[in-house]
């Protein structure tokens, strides 16, 4: 499927997996990192401070009333060792949480300007990225719709595994949610991703991604009747002895 498929607002099509030029046994610990990362012991969760965000406009003039700033979620982000096989010593969590600060301020600063400044995207994104991965990460264009207005974000949520002992590779998983005006109307939108990331020089930068646009559509629930009815499904009656 293409990166540059669209679609609806609750729609569920899924980016490519970007896989890069990464070799084959780093490939393999960090989808061990992702899979591991609910097992490791939770760090105190990283919250930002809760932003305000206010639209652009034109130079007021006396007629024009100043738009009023719209209240952002607040990011919580939960940094987790997620190594396999190593002991979790005081020296490796304490290495994990040295990078607590740097991974969350990555995982924000590429989704805020993604949903709430599209005009700083793409510049956030090239440098937070390896240069395929920003490619097809911003032509798959995950974020807020073309021409969204008055964005407000309700949830802000990043869970990372770093990989130990030596804490230079680490998946996220991501979950955004927000809406916003479109066309005269309010529509709801967001983003679920797994990033895979690495440490270079001090740095982290996205190597590989997995997203799709969300947030997903609810369930739909059928009654006895509407399942009896369903095309192919043939209800037959017991008769009575």
């Amino acid at each position: 499927m293409s990166a540059n498929t669209t679609e609806s607002d609750t729609g569920n099509k899924r980016a490519p997996l970007l896989l890069g030029a990464i070799g084959l046994a780093a490939l393999v610990v960090l989808i061990l990192v992702a899979r591991a990362m609910f097992d490791g012991s939770p760090s105190p969760p990283h919250k930002a401070s809760t932003r305000t965000v206010s639209a652009p406009s034109p130079t007021p003039t006396p007629k024009d009333s100043p738009k009023p700033t719209i209240r952002q979620a607040a990011w919580q982000v939960k940094v987790v060792p997620a190594g396999v096989g190593h002991k979790l010593t005081s020296s490796v969590r304490k290495r994990v949480e040295a990078q607590r600060p740097a991974l969350s301020a990555t995982v924000e600063n590429i989704y805020n300007p993604l949903f709430l400044s599209s005009s700083e995207a793409q510049a956030r994104v090239e440098r937070r990225f390896t240069p395929e991965a920003a490619r097809r990460f911003l032509g798959a264009r995950l974020g807020a719709p073309p021409g969204a207005e008055r964005v407000d974000t309700l949830r802000r949520v990043a869970r990372i595994g770093v990989d130990t002992p030596g804490a230079t590779r680490a998946a996220a998983q991501v979950s955004v949610v927000a809406t916003g005006m479109v066309k005269g109307q309010r529509v709801r939108f967001g983003q679920n991703a797994t990033l895979w990331l690495t440490r270079s020089h001090g740095r982290w930068k996205v190597i590989a991604f997995d997203a799709r646009r969300g947030p997903r559509a609810p369930p739909r629930h059928h009654s006895k009747r509407d399942r009896s009815h369903k095309p192919g499904h043939h209800h037959h009656k017991k008769k009575k002895p």
